[in-house]
């Protein structure tokens, strides 16, 4: 059977490829730019850990008075950029300098009574020394005396024996001239000569006895004197407790001198202390006085901001297992929009955040409940441009590249 034309045609004609679904084609590009796109998050984003707890820190000191008076004078105002040792304010000081003038009466008071005290005290030393010396020659002089005293004692005593001896004789002599003179043997002139020999003898004796007692009223004046000087050497042997007391006293006065130089020296320094100055450079803010007011010690009057910055940024505790001083660091500042910083880790925080806090949670009382803890960690900053004046509390984005 001869099938027509027109169908043998169709037949012979080629069969044209099924069309594929728009639908399907879409499908299979979001795929790829799926796959893409999670990929480059991958490399990208892989090895860094990133937070926007963070903020800009910085010093900020109070800036107190240190002397209670009223303010004479205000020198900065609002927000002023301040140089360390600027005046900030003064004052009144009339107070302060009297209490200067007193203090300095004191020490000129003390240290004339500590030079009389240690020239005393020299002068005592010197005559003890003296004093000792004079009765060591009083003692030894007496001594010497005492011992010539006792010698002529002595040597009398035995001229009363010389002169006893020749008495004696004499005696013999007179009565042997005596009988002699009776019996016609001698002339009545010889014996007037025996009878005055006998009479000198016997005078003799008698002065030399009066020399004798002399001599030992001499001999007991003269040890009554070694005993007066040997007492006296005894009290001018313990001179160094004299001296000992007479240095303490000197030593006392110069402690009160020492003394009187330091509340002088404080007295100098709370007047210093009227003049109240920046104690570093940076922004004063906080002012919180006016003149005529009262301030007292430890009372702030404003506080200074210094200019070291730096970015403390509190990770998650599941985030900082691998961060460690010296990884680098990006930063963008929510007040800067399109300025990308740099830095550094430069350390981590020895607790988290919490444990630090006024009132730390006690997890072993009450029920509990696990919270993630935060981990400040602290971020130094380089090449910060001029333009981007970073203020304390600016809330920013930290990123930290793990893979360093």
């Amino acid at each position: 059977m001869q099938l027509p034309v027109a169908v043998s045609d169709a037949l012979e004609a080629p069969v044209p490829p099924p069309r594929k679904s728009k639908r399907t084609v879409i499908l299979v590009f979001v795929a790829i730019a799926a796959v893409a796109g999670g990929g480059a998050y991958y490399v990208t984003h892989h090895g860094r850990e990133s937070t926007d707890d963070a903020q800009v820190d910085a010093e900020v000191v109070l800036v107190p008075a240190r002397v209670d008076g009223l303010v004479k004078t205000v020198n900065f105002v609002e927000n002023q950029h301040v140089k360390a040792g600027d005046l900030l304010a003064e004052l009144d000081d009339a107070q302060l300098v009297a209490k200067l003038a007193q203090a300095e009466a004191t020490l000129a008071k003390t240290t004339a009574q500590a030079d009389a005290a240690d020239a005393n005290a020299a002068l005592i030393e010197r005559n003890a020394v003296g004093n000792k010396s004079a009765t060591q020659a009083n003692l030894t002089g007496a001594a010497a005396g005492a011992q010539t005293e006792a010698a002529q004692l002595a040597e009398g005593r035995a001229g009363l024996a010389s002169a006893n001896a020749q008495l004696a004789q004499a005696k013999i002599d007179v009565d042997r001239a005596r009988k002699l003179n009776a019996a016609g043997a001698i002339t009545h002139a010889e014996l007037e000569r025996a009878e005055t020999a006998y009479t000198l003898a016997s005078s003799n004796v008698e002065v030399v006895k009066a020399r004798i007692a002399t001599l030992q009223t001499t001999v007991t004046a003269a040890r009554s004197r070694v005993q007066e000087a040997s007492a006296r050497a005894t009290q001018n042997d313990d001179i160094s407790a004299t001296v000992r007391q007479a240095r303490a006293t000197a030593d006392a006065a110069k402690a009160d001198v020492k003394v009187a130089t330091a509340q002088r020296d404080l007295a100098a320094l709370n007047l210093s202390y009227a003049k109240i100055r920046a104690p570093q450079d940076g922004v004063i803010s906080k002012k919180s006085i006016s003149v005529g007011q009262q301030l007292g010690p430890g009372q702030a009057i404003g506080q200074l901001v210094t200019e070291g910055r730096w970015i403390t940024a509190n990770y998650k505790e599941t985030q900082v297992e691998d961060v460690r001083p010296g990884q680098p660091v990006t930063v963008k500042v929510d007040a800067f929009s399109g300025v990308e910083l740099t830095g550094t880790v430069e350390s981590l925080s020895g607790g988290t955040g919490s444990r630090f806090a006024l009132l730390p949670p006690d997890n072993a009382s009450g029920n509990f409940t696990k919270v993630v803890q935060r981990v400040p960690v602290r971020i130094k900053l380089t090449n910060v441009p001029a333009s981007v004046a970073l203020r304390p509390g600016m809330n920013v984005e930290a990123s930290i590249d793990t893979r360093n």
